[in-house]
């Protein structure tokens, strides 16, 4: 697989087959992202990597938490989004609940998934991404920089990814049960598995907007 083929055919894997990726797997892919680029090459980027027992006891502590805190604290505070985010996101939105069988007002399902988003989709890992407070926002980009090597490594490996905000709106659980350190934001997560390709939520048609509209040449 080519550089090319893998961005094309990442896309975000809301559903996972019951498989533990080997540590041996997580350690190549890692080691060779390591090597992404970074502002003066500061590397300031940590990761915490949780599978098994480790994980579901994470998930647990989240939808708990979720329960009394809606909406959480997340360290780095969600943006208001212009009208044409907006639109995309209902868009995605809509496509999501529609291949997961989640009508508007059913709120059982709704608060169901939730869930599933503090689960990392059933996910057999997840990777949480951390860094200093005192160096943001200078090194955030540093942290997509390194989140996207691993999405295409991972690609690479039949794997699936979904980068996520969800479980950083409770930094506080994640710090507690990680063990990251207080003075550092965690600005997203990562969900990593063997995708269950047989879900409708990990096959519809996915759009980006043309070249022309966001793409301007000069000189």
């Amino acid at each position: 697989m080519d550089v090319k083929q893998a961005v094309l055919q990442r896309r975000s894997i809301r559903a996972y087959l019951p498989r533990r990726v080997p540590q041996e797997v997580l350690k190549d892919m890692l080691e060779t992202a390591l090597w992404s680029p970074s502002a003066e090459n500061v590397q300031a980027w940590f990761l915490k990597v949780v599978s098994g027992k480790a994980k579901d006891e994470l998930c647990q502590a989240l939808v708990e938490a979720a329960k009394f805190d809606l909406r959480g604290h997340p360290d780095i505070p969600n943006p208001m989004l212009p009208p044409e985010c907006l639109d995309r996101r209902r868009v995605l939105g809509y496509k999501v609940y529609e291949t997961k069988g989640i009508a508007r007002e059913d709120k059982a399902k709704r608060i169901w998934w939730s869930e599933e988003n503090l689960r990392f989709f059933g996910a057999p890992t997840a990777i949480i991404v951390h860094t200093p407070a005192s160096l943001s926002p200078y090194i955030l980009t540093d942290m997509g920089l390194i989140s996207m090597a691993i999405m295409l490594l991972a690609t690479e490996k039949g794997l699936g990814t979904c980068p996520m905000i969800a479980a950083t709106s409770y930094p506080e659980v994640l710090r507690e049960r990680l063990g990251i350190p207080d003075d550092h934001l965690i600005p997203f997560t990562l969900a990593l598995g063997y995708p269950d390709m047989t879900d409708p939520v990990n096959n519809f048609p996915r759009d980006r907007e043309p070249l022309d509209k966001v793409v301007r040449f000069l000189g």
